[in-house]
């Protein structure tokens, strides 16, 4: 049952990054550039620790050495996936500059606590 448990979690964890990601991609597209990445920098080491906190939280004690490899695997193709959800359902591309700093910072800030 607890890997049944933590698959759920993870599949959990994959649904909100393929349903935040176009949400998030048109709010840092909307504000400009120099807003959006100034939004980006700060908001992303929040959400990195956010992040890191929730895969500690659905994994407990069950680290790998991929961890991380895994959890950016996983935020891509969350990412992708929705992307691509609303190109096709929405006519709308939601990849910008800010959204990807934003995605770069929220890594770099989970990277270093999933040790």
């Amino acid at each position: 049952a607890p890997k049944a448990a933590q698959a759920s979690r993870g599949s959990r964890l994959y649904a909100l990054s393929c349903l935040l990601w176009p949400l998030l991609g048109a709010l840092l597209g909307a504000l400009g550039w120099f807003l959006g990445l100034v939004a980006a920098v700060v908001a992303g080491g929040a959400a990195g620790g956010s992040l890191a906190q929730l895969i500690r939280r659905a994994v407990q004690r069950r680290r790998g050495r991929h961890l991380r490899s895994i959890m950016l695997a996983g935020l891509l193709a969350g990412g992708l996936v929705g992307s691509l959800g609303a190109l096709i359902l929405l006519s709308f591309w939601p990849f910008n500059v800010p959204l990807l700093v934003f995605a770069g910072v929220t890594l770099a800030a989970a990277w270093p606590l999933l040790k």
